[in-house]
């Protein structure tokens, strides 16, 4: 059993709305110190459900629609929606986060403990756990896998690793990481931290690469390869796996970018699960097929570009928020499946607070802020065209700031016009554009200082006063202190301006009648295939 002594469940959040936030339940921050965990917890993923039973062996295979081409199978590269499900089917992390209640539980680690700042952490290793190249788990297979989030070849995760000092691999069963300065969010970020054999991380960083990218050598539930063109995956299972499951004998990953495509795909039967399915789409599927809504971490946001004008200025942000009609798009728009959201971090992610000031449409405000500022020039609104309600979503911002005195025009974004946004060295094309953001440690992750999705970054917002409080807020053990800072971090943020969050998201997942035991999961990003299996 785990006693995690961070977060409580509080109750069942909204999940329809951005990706999950409603059927499910998301644990809550108690304010206490990230301290110990333990216990024999196996990580199920999903929970078996429906009238069959999993077979005895593996059996049968499940097409799984995803969102995009996989851009890569090793898990330090792992920079698209894609490519997270796919290394959640091959890799488990040292944690990972349980179901019903939302909650951290052991992954590969049976136990782990902090100091009391957060400095130095512990984990006790499984001894039954076999990579999927054959070699055992052992601390220096976690030391090398830390290295190579840290450092590796084209790496996106080295933020989640954090800047640590030493890794004491000396006994095989226990690993000790130490920091220079706290790093209170390292066991939340380890589900997303897969372990890699450390056989599999020897060579160049070029071979090192390269082998990752062929296939696995992790120690989840399947075994993942690629096919000769790039374009095909294809996950089978690991037959030595040492949690529950694999049900499945195969998984095959089809990428179907365009929503429109994903459901007629579902349709025809040419795949058996879609993710992240809108909520008219939704609608007109579900009385045919199963589905799996839960409360998520996840949020649509609106990036402003604190770097040009006219979003240079703060009033003019200000301006922008009070013109936009959130309550309307989540009626309207997302058909109620969503919530407005309170904050730029979504309810059940550790520090949240409902932020002040509070934004509602308010046209005397909008009117008020932008007194003595002349004409403006025409606000661009960037967004993508990836899902149902998002093809709508920019036209329908650009038509409530114009009616509330703002000029605005609404631009869809391609591929590599979002590059360019979350890309500091290039020009901005928008003033504001629109994306998705998971928070998807179940904590302040994207105020983390020098992560590659640091929002304020992404804003290009530099005010020092801002900056250094982020870091406090990064850089102290949980608890009051903390919970205070994180406080104080949400309302400048709402007050600065630089991002707001327009909806927290409920994610609903639509799947064939012929698949069971197969649940959303709260974090938005990891869907877990462990315990799903085709009925008999």
């Amino acid at each position: 059993m785990s006693q995690i002594n961070t977060m409580s469940h509080l109750g069942t959040l909204n999940r329809a709305a951005f990706l999950r936030l409603v059927g499910g339940s998301i644990a809550a921050a108690a304010g206490l110190p990230l301290l110990t965990a333990c216990g024999p917890d196996k990580p199920d993923g999903t929970a078996p459900a429906g009238n069959a039973s999993p077979p005895a062996k593996p059996t049968g295979t499940a097409t799984l629609a995803v969102i995009g081409t996989v851009a890569s199978l090793d898990p330090a590269r792992k920079g698209d929606y894609q490519s997270y499900y796919v290394t959640e089917a091959a890799y488990d992390g040292l944690t990972n986060w349980k179901q019903d209640p939302v909650e951290l539980a052991p992954g590969l680690a049976t136990s782990w403990s902090s100091n009391a700042d957060a400095t130095i952490w512990t984990f006790e290793l499984r001894t039954d756990v076999t990579f999927h190249d054959g070699t055992p788990l052992t601390a220096t297979a976690v030391k090398k896998s830390f290295e190579h989030y840290r450092s590796g070849k084209g790496s996106f995760m080295g933020a989640y690793v954090g800047d640590f000092a030493s890794i004491d691999d000396s006994r095989p069963s226990t690993v000790v990481i130490t920091y220079p300065r706290p790093f209170p969010d390292l066991a939340r970020n380890a589900p997303w931290l897969g372990i890699v054999s450390a056989q599999a991380l020897t060579g160049t960083p070029d071979e090192i690469a390269a082998r990752l990218d062929r296939t696995s050598a992790g120690a989840g539930a399947f075994q993942v390869t690629r096919s000769n063109d790039g374009g095909t995956v294809t996950a089978t299972a690991f037959d030595k796996y040492w949690g529950t499951g694999p049900y499945l004998a195969k998984l095959v990953f089809r990428s179907l970018p365009d929503e429109s495509a994903r459901v007629a795909a579902l349709r025809s039967g040419d795949v058996d699960w879609i993710p992240q399915v809108s909520p008219q789409p939704f609608k007109q599927l579900r009385s045919a097929y199963q589905s799996s809504t839960t409360a998520s971490w996840l949020q649509t946001m609106a990036i402003f570009a604190a770097d040009r004008g006219p979003t240079d200025n703060r009033l003019v942000r200000q301006a922008i928020a009070y013109a936009i009609d959130r309550a309307a798009i989540v009626k309207a728009l997302m058909q109620d499946e969503a919530q407005v959201a309170q904050s730029n971090i979504p309810p059940g992610c550790y520090g949240y607070v409902e932020a002040t000031p509070r934004y509602q449409p308010d046209p005397a405000k909008v009117k008020s802020l932008l007194s003595g500022l002349g004409t403006l020039p025409t606000i661009v609104v960037g967004y993508d065209a990836g899902s149902d309600y998002r093809q709508k979503l920019g036209q329908v911002i650009a038509s409530q700031l114009s009616a509330a005195g703002i000029p605005a025009t609404a631009q869809v974004m391609s591929g590599a016009d979002s590059q360019n946004e979350f890309d500091a060295t290039k020009p901005r094309k928008y003033h504001l554009f629109l994306t998705q953001f998971g928070w998807i440690n179940g904590g302040p992750f994207f105020y983390a200082p020098g992560g590659a999705y640091n929002l304020a970054a992404l804003a290009r917002y530099t005010d020092p006063a801002f900056l250094d409080l982020q870091t406090r807020a990064s850089s102290v053990a949980d608890g009051p202190q903390r919970l205070d800072l994180m406080q104080q971090l949400q309302n400048s943020a709402a007050e600065e301006m630089f991002a707001l969050a327009l909806f927290n998201i409920q994610a609903t997942d639509v799947f064939s009648r012929e698949l069971s035991g197969y649940l959303t999961p709260a974090d938005g990003f990891g869907p877990r295939f462990n315990a799903t299996y085709r009925n008999r």
